[in-house]
């Protein structure tokens, strides 16, 4: 299996060609967030292994957390749990969670990363029983010595490094047991709580029907970022999280009993300029997940899995509008876009948001794919990534006809045109009633933009109408098919820029549209600065 170590940066780059500008703040710190996907558990090894005399050998355990963003993470305080992992008799269950304690998983031990922990984009944290090289006890064996945290036996039973900063302990089922209690043969859940989740008042609770032995934490699973089933070989009949709705699916090693050198590890994605991989997080660990005796710590797919090929041809004039039913990416040469037009944006142009192809996994929808004239390989994934979301005032028809009523009535609606030497968007025809809200998509053109008055009348100069109601066409002022071959040579902070915080060079030289206009307060996008082009994040 082929395999590569992904880069820990301190300042991501986000496509091949950019570079970081000198001198500029370091970025802010992000916490790990519920809603919008950034950490995820990315590689449990459980099962243990035989070493090099046949005997069973497991302090090589460990867990890997990933960033699956561009943010660099504030990991300082956030959980890491190991869910209840009772036999099937006794085990909180999927089932009797949801008719006991509907909105809790049962937790069996709680880590608590200390001050100071961070991650970077699309980087890897390592979480180790043992810091120490395992290669010397047998063949795939890791090295642990890299770990960038140490669960220590407070017993002394297993070797710990003292150079690798503690985990530390904030609950444990089992008084005796202060490291990662990763069971061989499975189950194995493994959660991540939010930092602001207050585990010393959550409640314990014995195993069903029990009052007596080992108390589980009840811990909600709204404080949950992410996590991952792991059951005993697939004995799915006894998941404990899948009705909570933590994770629809399940993964497993292929042994009931473990030793078998295999790690639980997330599926590629995608990979960010070619060099930066991004984790498949779909919610559903049977989808995710994949097992392996030969990939070693921080180590993941190399190429993407579960991609379907999409071929689309860019015709003359360069633009091609396209709606794409996964999420996806696209050729390194070539830029997808979307248009905002918003009432409150200080601007007297539309906003062209624009992603280089292979920068980041876009979300299904409607997109303006830039490229010089030509078929290209879209890549379809089943994979969410890490785009989720998009405001926009750009839309897709799916029928031949539309109106535009009520409070929208008076919006005016703006057809895609992509005839060469002219796209940019086409007013429709004004109705009896001297309206623009009604358009005919039966021509097959379906992209189209709404304006509001307030848009209209604050954009008609720049695109060389004399009124907002003479503006009937928009021409297009975004990036063109040679920008998407062109490598962009700096990235910039937005708020460094305006705020004047980066080194003076950057802030007093002038920035140009891709067009030449000169732009005194530039927000995020493509420019020009000193006869280069970069972006603004």
């Amino acid at each position: 299996m082929k395999s590569f170590t992904p880069m820990r940066m301190k300042t991501l780059a986000l496509a091949a060609g950019m570079l970081v500008t000198a001198g500029a703040a370091e970025a802010k710190l992000v916490k790990p967030s519920t809603y919008t996907p950034n950490v995820v558990v990315s590689k449990v090894f459980y099962a243990g292994a035989k070493d090099a005399n046949n005997k069973n050998y497991m302090n090589s355990k460990y867990v890997e957390l990933f960033n699956i963003s561009s943010d660099t993470l504030d990991l300082a305080g956030m959980y890491i749990a190991l869910v209840e992992a009772e036999s099937k008799a006794n085990a909180w269950t999927a089932q009797l969670l949801a008719e006991q304690h509907p909105d809790s998983i049962a937790l069996k031990q709680v880590f608590r990363l200390p001050a100071g922990a961070k991650l970077d984009p699309y980087a890897s944290l390592l979480i180790a029983n043992s810091a120490i090289d395992h290669s010397p006890n047998g063949d795939n064996f890791p090295n642990l010595s890299g770990a960038d945290y140490e669960a220590k036996d407070a017993q002394g039973k297993v070797t710990n490094n003292d150079a690798v900063p503690a985990l530390e302990v904030a609950y444990s089922a089992y008084p005796t047991i202060s490291y990662m209690n990763l069971v061989q043969g499975g189950p194995c859940g493994v959660v991540l709580l939010t930092e602001d989740t207050k585990v010393s008042e959550l409640p314990l609770v014995y195993s069903p029907g029990k009052t007596k032995g080992n108390q589980f934490m009840l811990a909600p699973k709204s404080k949950v970022i992410d996590g991952v089933e792991i059951v005993k070989m697939t004995e799915e009949d006894i998941v404990r999280l899948n009705a909570t709705g933590v994770d629809t699916g399940y993964v497993a090693i292929t042994s009931k009993t473990g030793y078998t050198g295999e790690v639980v590890y997330r599926k590629t994605a995608y990979v960010v300029g070619g060099t930066k991989t991004v984790l498949y997080d779909t919610n559903n660990s049977s989808l995710d997940f994949a097992v392996s005796t030969t990939l070693q710590p921080r180590q993941y797919d190399a190429t993407p899995a579960g991609l379907t090929a999409q071929d689309i041809t860019i015709p003359a004039s360069g633009f091609l509008a396209v709606n794409i039913d996964k999420p996806f990416f696209g050729p390194k040469d070539m830029v997808l876009c979307y248009v905002n037009a918003s009432n409150n944006a200080q601007t007297t142009d539309l906003r062209y948001n624009e992603f280089r192809g292979d920068s980041t996994l876009l979300m299904k929808g409607d997109w303006i794919a830039i490229a010089k004239p030509g078929t290209y390989q879209l890549q379809l994934s089943a994979s969410q990534g890490v785009m989720r979301s998009r405001s926009s005032s750009q839309a897709w028809s799916t029928d031949d006809s539309k109106t535009l009523t009520g409070s929208q009535a008076s919006r005016r609606i703006y057809k895609f045109s992509n005839a060469e030497g002219k796209v940019g968007f086409q007013r429709v025809p004004a109705t009896a009633e001297g309206k623009y809200n009604v358009a005919d998509f039966s021509d097959g053109n379906r992209l189209y933009i709404m304006l509001t008055d307030a848009i209209g009348a604050r954009i008609y100069e720049a695109c060389g109408a004399a009124s907002w109601d003479a503006l009937d066409f928009i021409p297009w002022h975004g990036a063109t098919p040679d920008d998407a071959a062109t490598a962009i040579t700096e990235i910039v902070n937005s708020k460094s820029v305006n705020s004047k915080s980066v080194n003076s060079k950057s802030v007093n030289s002038k920035y140009y549209s891709l067009q030449g206009r000169l732009v005194v307060k530039p927000s995020k996008g493509i420019y020009v600065k000193d006869g280069k082009k970069i972006i603004i994040k």
